[in-house]
């Protein structure tokens, strides 16, 4: 009988896992900054059709008062421009949403100045999830109450500005994937420059079900072959179906003739790197605009100048000449 009781307490605290309870914890000398901050900011799931995975979010009180919060989950996708990263899609389902696995712990909580807020979140992945990459987004922002809103609409200037900051869901299903590429542009912003700072610009478009995370470097050499300097690319997530552009910066401000620049672009698919070339040129044309017209003053200065000295000369020898003449003349009397 005890055996069996044993065995029975052994099977269930096996296979019992106890709920997590949201809590809060009072920080110490928390400073007052008008804001709040939730972290971390980044999840990544790797996950089979139905099963399901359970992370936990803090968020910190900084505003110096005590605030009521709001927890909202929101698809976000790849940006189709260059120049975005990533795009809320808001009440809107994302093409590759997972907001609707997404369950967290709470919807709305209250904390005091300095103080942190622990919640749990859970990500269900449904049975006929397709595989790949699908993301959502855990947003907290600051609950705006009736009696904060303006009375008069229409009229009031104030303006109730929602404040939010969210963490990123990246959930990878189990089952086959695409890994695609392609470096669709490498350019700068000119023609040829009077003057650093050069900017170059990259668009990488991702082809692929998954995420890719592409880096590089671009080495700049002048026309004499040296290498002047290796400017980095930072590694950065690049969503499925969607593109990202990088800007990269040479900060140097003056230049002059023709340089090269040689690309090498790692697009994280394994298979090699990326090589691309390019050339400009620099006219620092003021500069050079001054130095030639100090080359022209001193020109001038130094024909002026022999001038004089010549025309010296040949007035002191005619002088001379006249002298040497008139005592000539004096001799023959």
């Amino acid at each position: 009988m005890i055996k069996n009781f044993f065995i029975i307490l052994l099977l269930f605290f096996g296979f019992y896992e106890p709920a997590f309870s949201a809590y809060i914890e009072m920080q110490k000398d928390v400073p007052e900054e008008g804001l709040f901050d939730l972290g971390p900011t980044a999840f990544s799931f790797e996950l089979q059709p139905g099963e399901s995975a359970k992370r936990v979010i803090q968020v910190t009180n900084r505003e110096g008062h005590e605030q009521k919060y709001q927890i909202e989950v929101e698809d976000f996708e790849g940006a189709q421009i260059p120049g975005n990263s990533i795009a809320l899609k808001g009440k809107e389902s994302g093409r590759y949403g997972a907001k609707d696995w997404v369950k967290p712990e709470l919807t709305e909580f209250t904390v005091k100045h300095g103080e942190r807020q622990f919640f749990e979140f859970e990500v269900n992945v449904p049975e006929n999830a397709d595989s790949g990459d699908h993301y959502a987004s855990i947003l907290v922002s600051r609950a705006i109450s009736e009696s904060d809103r303006p009375a008069n609409k229409e009229t009031s200037p104030a303006i109730n500005i929602k404040s939010r900051v969210g963490a990123l869901l990246f959930i990878k299903v189990g089952g086959p994937t695409k890994e695609d590429g392609s470096l669709e542009s490498f350019s700068r912003d000119r023609e040829w420059y009077e003057k650093g700072p050069v900017k170059f610009n990259l668009v990488f478009r991702n082809n692929g079900t998954v995420r890719l995370r592409p880096q590089g470097e671009i080495a700049i050499f002048d026309m004499f072959g040296k290498n002047l300097e290796t400017l980095k690319i930072e590694p950065a997530n690049v969503l499925r179906d969607s593109v990202r552009g990088f800007d990269v910066v040479w900060n140097r401000k003056y230049l002059a003739g023709r340089y090269l620049v040689k690309l090498k672009f790692d697009p994280d698919l394994g298979n090699g790197l990326i090589e691309r070339e390019m050339t400009f040129w620099a006219i620092p044309w003021k500069e050079m605009s001054l130095v030639f017209v100090l080359l022209f003053i001193l020109l001038f200065i130094f024909i002026f100048f022999k001038n004089n000295f010549s025309l010296r000369i040949r007035l002191e020898k005619k002088s001379d000449n006249k002298g040497n003449k008139n005592k000539k003349i004096n001799l023959s009397k």
